[in-house]
């Protein structure tokens, strides 16, 4: 199993550069890489990583209630995951949006 995070800074947000990695790094994760499974988990209220993960083919898994802590407070997180029996990525990763 694989961990995935990212994130992407203000100024190139909106431009496909997070999907576009995501893809690309689970497609090789899941083929040469060798692993079976690729999880990301994402606050419930990130909802552009959700179609980020989405639109690279990965599935709502469910809540883990309290399951991260980020600074001095937790949160819940989203489970996402894609495994080497999904599909692969269905979106055009040749180039980002303009």
């Amino acid at each position: 199993m694989a961990g995935l995070g990212y994130w992407v800074v203000p100024g190139a947000r909106r431009c496909g550069w997070a999907t576009r990695s995501v893809c690309l790094a689970t497609d090789w994760a899941l083929g040469r890489g060798g692993t079976t499974r690729v999880e990301a988990w994402v606050e419930p209220d990130d909802v552009p990583s959700q179609r980020v993960l989405a639109r690279c083919g990965f599935v709502r898994e469910g809540v883990l209630r309290s399951g991260l802590e980020v600074g001095a407070r937790r949160t819940d997180v989203v489970v996402f995951a894609r495994t080497a029996v999904d599909p692969s990525s269905t979106e055009d990763v040749t180039d980002p949006a303009p």
